[in-house]
């Protein structure tokens, strides 16, 4: 993002996108209501050669940063997946910590409740989800803005995604 002009950096950050999926009937997942937007844009290895920017990225990736804020379709009862209700994303996300072990994972376990429609650690299922569901806007929005990679299978990437 830092290789962009401030311009085009202002332009992307202010768009606001929004996705409902909580009436679609082909999914086999809870479904989501959320507002999201982009935070950072940049290309792979962008820091190691100096030719390569997010407008001029030839065949690396372009990796972007999302902010999402909303609500996570989930079950109220533990094995039922016909009482679903839609529940705030971070009551999701953020209730699921990694309880023993060591700095680096090893012998470390989810504290975590079952979920019907998520299954066992569902702050991982809700952010892949929220990864499949956004990458077609994300991209075609950066490619009217001029940034695109040569790279058809996977030119842009979401990586992180926060919350606000």
């Amino acid at each position: 993002m830092k290789k962009l002009p401030i311009k085009l950096q202002r332009i992307i950050k202010r768009k606001r996108f929004t996705l409902d999926s909580t009436q679609q009937e082909h999914r086999w997942r809870g479904g989501l209501k959320i507002n999201y937007r982009i935070t950072w844009v940049t290309a792979h290895a962008e820091d190691y050669y100096e030719d390569r920017s997010p407008l001029n990225p030839g065949y690396s990736g372009i990796m972007v940063n999302v902010k999402v804020s909303g609500k996570v379709e989930t079950c109220t009862n533990r094995y039922d997946k016909n009482t679903n209700r839609l529940v705030d994303i971070q009551q999701v996300v953020g209730r699921y910590k990694r309880c023993g072990g060591d700095a680096n994972g090893w012998n470390s376990y989810y504290d975590d409740n079952y979920n019907a429609l998520w299954g066992y650690q569902a702050h991982k299922r809700v952010r892949e989800e929220i990864r499949s569901q956004v990458k077609d806007d994300i991209k075609n929005y950066l490619k009217l803005v001029g940034i695109t990679s040569a790279n058809k299978y996977d030119g842009i990437q979401v990586n992180t995604i926060g919350w606000e």
